[in-house]
């Protein structure tokens, strides 16, 4: 059983962005603003003048959805509008940990980039936050290790460095056609539902030349662990999970060299992991053995949310 059906979650986000025009507008900002009591580096990134602005631009519009809200922000909303499944209220802790621990690390030009994709308000950068939070409770935190490369190169969100080597954390996101996204992101911000084409909605062949794509494109030249997240029901999760399942299986029926394999990847749909799959040849190439699998899954999913049937699909079901 999943979470939550994609579609379901969607029409829950939806019909909690609907009631943001609700006359208490100015509760929902006052509750937001209460929530970074007790979150130091969020309260920085989304400090008194960006919320000052923000209030001002808020209570002046006719209609709330004429415009979105931070993610990162605006969480102990979708949390208290949407209860439940993948808005579990303490995520929003787990992004200040994870900005915590890559904040010190960082220079100023990664600083001043991470607060403009905060404040810009996709889940994306959210979900890196997640990510170095639970490696590093797992790991501890002097294992995350961020990049040393030119702003223009390619490069992973962190590495891992545990015995006997380090090995990278990439975060990438499945976006359906943009037609599909803009109208996904109407629907959010106005509350009114849509179905997408039944056709497009089911190309399994598309999504699986998506995921190969982010596989291809997340290699920088050494072992890499990939959290693959789907915002939208482009493919419901079964289907998706049966895509990475093939890939790591047999990746030459879809032109995935050795090379370019993963030592795993975990799917996930918003917060919530369906599953966490690795690829046995990569991991003995990279010495990655039974246990620091397991720790790996075991951050993942504590980083994130389970499954409601706390159940985790793995490659033991293969």
């Amino acid at each position: 059983m999943e979470p939550a059906n994609p579609s379901d979650l969607l029409k829950s986000i939806a019909a909690a962005t609907s009631r943001r025009a609700d006359p208490s507008r100015a509760d929902y900002l006052d509750r937001c603003d209460a929530s970074l009591a007790d979150k130091p580096r969020l309260s920085a990134v989304f400090d008194p003048a960006w919320r000052a602005e923000l209030r001002a631009r808020a209570l002046a519009e006719p209609q709330d959805p004429a415009f979105g809200y931070p993610t990162a922000y605006w969480w102990p909303m979708l949390d208290l509008l949407s209860p439940g499944g993948a808005f579990v209220p303490e995520i929003q802790m787990r992004m200040e940990i994870g900005l915590d621990v890559l904040w010190p690390k960082m220079g100023g030009r990664e600083q001043n980039d991470v607060t403009a994709r905060l404040r810009a308000g996709g889940p994306s950068v959210c979900d890196e936050l997640l990510a170095a939070a639970a490696f590093a409770a797992e790991f501890g935190r002097e294992a995350v290790v961020l990049p040393a490369v030119a702003p223009h190169e390619r490069k992973p969100e962190f590495f891992v460095d545990v015995p006997p080597a380090p090995w990278a954390v990439e975060c990438r996101h499945l976006q359906d056609a943009l037609e599909v996204r803009d109208r996904n992101d109407q629907m959010i911000r106005t509350g009114e539902p849509w179905i997408a084409p039944a056709q497009q909605d089911r190309d399994a062949n598309r999504l699986r030349s998506a995921i190969v794509g982010k596989i291809k494109r997340a290699q920088g030249g050494g072992p890499t662990f990939i959290i693959l997240t789907s915002y939208t029901p482009w493919l419901m999760p079964d289907e998706m999970q049966a895509t990475v399942r093939r890939i790591l299986r047999d990746p030459g029926s879809v032109g995935v060299a050795a090379a370019d394999l993963p030592i795993g990847i975990a799917c996930l749909f918003w917060t919530v992991v369906p599953g966490v799959w690795f690829c046995d040849s990569v991991c003995a190439a990279a010495s990655i053995d039974g246990k620091v699998r397991e720790r790996i899954r075991r951050a993942v999913v504590q980083g994130f949310v389970p499954r409601t049937d706390v159940a985790l699909l793995t490659e033991a079901g293969w």
